[in-house]
Formats: structure tokens, sequence, C-alpha cells
């Protein structure tokens, strides 16, 4: 989309020819992928199976291994990996940073990795922080931080937030997610729910100051998924006043990614806001129905609640396609 919009402004402007215009929209409409980005997927991938790999050999032989040479080859190797990553890092810039080698892009995150690994060892092992926990969140989340924007790097900023969220007792890994209960922990539950719309909020500040405007794609995926899976298991736990403070957050925040999702033409944004959004009317739904006792609502409608339902979520993504597709988006 960005490209033909793109080669759209370059045309009205007398840059280009219509001829050339007209190749632009053929090859964007053409679906081929970059073998560029598919190198940059496999090397990632090679980070986590390498380090996956090394921790499990170590878990295995740590005993004829010994912790302080387990801790000096990690230091080592992080710091060979920081090296060569400070030598061909740009510094810090407000926009995005253009890296045509792989390489550098593998070694700024497996830098991060295996720093990661490296406080949490020597805090398991040696109490590094001593009793503050916290502390051994913050500091390798801080580094991500500095290392992301320095680096100009998408996954280790994806690490950055996992770790703030973890910060304040909130694991983002898919098997914690499903097992989460906030029933009760308010404080727990709000923390993160106002870390995620913290997130919004940075987006806005970063796309008026224009700092690292690329990033926000990452943060608002955070704060989307995040503040819904939040709000959805609180409401389906109890009732309270903090009850109704979710919804009224969730329901503004949702509200914002579909108008989000039109701005930016971005079908991911629109797809997930409409799904938490018909798992939450459905709580609600349900809740009405327990009340009213009117259970054969369930027996004789959901079949054409269901369907309608289908429908509804087609016309929905038929009516962006095309209003995106005349907007020149």
């Amino acid at each position: 989309m960005s490209e033909r919009k793109n080669a759209s402004i370059l045309f009205e402007k007398g840059l280009i020819t219509e001829q050339q215009f007209g190749k632009i929209k053929e090859h964007a409409s053409s679906g081929i992928f970059s073998l560029h980005n598919e190198i940059r997927f496999f090397l990632f991938l090679s980070v986590l199976l390498f380090t996956s790999g090394a921790g499990i050999f170590i878990y295995n032989n740590i005993e004829s291994i010994g912790h302080v040479a387990v801790l000096t080859i990690i230091f080592l190797i992080t710091a060979i990996c920081f090296l060569y990553s400070f030598k061909h890092g740009k510094g810090f810039s407000k926009q995005k940073i253009s890296s045509e080698n792989p390489a550098y892009d593998y070694l700024v995150l497996a830098a991060n990795v295996l720093l990661g690994i490296f406080i949490g060892y020597a805090q398991f092992q040696y109490n590094l922080f001593g009793t503050r926990y916290g502390l051994a969140t913050l500091v390798p989340t801080a580094l991500y931080f500095f290392s992301a924007y320095y680096f100009d790097h998408k996954g280790v900023l994806s690490l950055a937030i996992s770790g703030l969220f973890a910060a304040v007792g909130f694991s983002t890994s898919p098997q914690a997610i499903f097992q989460i209960h906030f029933s009760g922990d308010n404080e727990l539950g709000f923390s993160v729910l106002f870390l995620g719309v913290a997130l919004i909020l940075w987006t806005l500040y970063a796309a008026r100051s224009q700092l690292k405007e690329h990033f926000n794609a990452t943060f608002l995926n955070f704060a989307l998924h995040v503040i819904s899976i939040i709000a959805v298991v609180n409401l389906i736990e109890y009732y309270s006043f903090a009850w109704f403070v979710y919804l009224l957050i969730v329901a503004a925040v949702l509200l914002y990614f579909i108008r989000l999702a039109y701005q930016k033409a971005s079908i991911n944004f629109l797809t997930f806001s409409l799904i938490y959004a018909y798992i939450i009317f459905n709580i609600l739904l349900s809740k009405l129905i327990s009340m009213s006792g009117a259970y054969m609502f369930i027996i004789y409608l959901s079949p054409f609640y269901f369907i309608g339902s289908i429908l509804f979520f087609r016309k929905c993504i038929k009516d962006f396609k095309i209003k995106t597709r005349n907007a020149g988006i």
C-alpha cells in the first residue's frame, strides 16, 4: 500500500511518467516477497535456536563446566557482538536507519538476547541485585530500549517492551497469557492496562516529533493485544467498580484502533479490533442473559446470531477494502 501511495505522490508531482507509474502499480500488486526479509527472518530464527540450544547444553553439563566459566563465555560472546554492532552502527537518529547487512541485525539481536541471559544468570546464581528483583528486569529492559533506538532494531524493541511488562509482573509469553488470572488483583491489572495506554500515548508523541515513527507499529501491536486481553480476562472474572473502568478503557482503545486502521490502511488493526470487540460484546451479552434468565435465546436464536456475526464481519472487511482503495491508501 505504501509503495503505491508514494508512487501516486511522485506521479502527481510529475517526477515519474505515466508508464513508470503503471509499472510500479503492477509490481506492487504482484505480491512478490522480499528475499532480503526472508533472509533476515531466518537469521533471527537462528539466533533464537542458538541461544535455546546453548541454554539446553549448559543446563545438561553445568556441573562439569562451572557457573563462572559459563558466565565468562556468555560475557565474551556478548562483548564481541556489541563491539561489532557499535562499529557498524550509525548511532541515534530520529528517522529509520536503512541496513542492508543481515549480519548486523543478527548480531545486534544476539548481543541483546545474550545480555539478558547474562544478567538473569548472574542474578539467579549470585544474586547480582540482591533481593531487588525488579532491578534484574528493569536494567536489561533499559539497555534493550537503548539498543533498540541506537541500533534501530525492531526485534530488540520487542524485547524491551516485553521486559517493561515483566517489570510490573505480567509476562507476554503465549503460555503465560492464557494462564493469567487477575481476579482480585486490581493493582496488577491496572498497572498493565495503563502501561498499554502509555505505549499508545508514546506513539502519538513519536509521530508528532518524528521520532522513529516506524517503531510505532510495534508499540501499537503490543498495546492493542495487552489492553484487550487484560480487559477480557477481568470482564469475565468478576463484577466491581473496576469492571466498568476496564470496559470504558477497552471500548475507547478499540474505537481508536478501528479509526487508526482506516487512517493507516491496516487490516491487522481492524481485524483484531473487531475480534476483541466481538468477544467483549459476547461477554456482556452472556452476563445480560444470565441475569435475565432468558436462556431460550441461546437455544433458538444462537444459530442466526452467529451467522449474522460472520456476515457482519465480512461486510466490515469488504467496506474497509473499498474505502481504503478509494482513498488511495
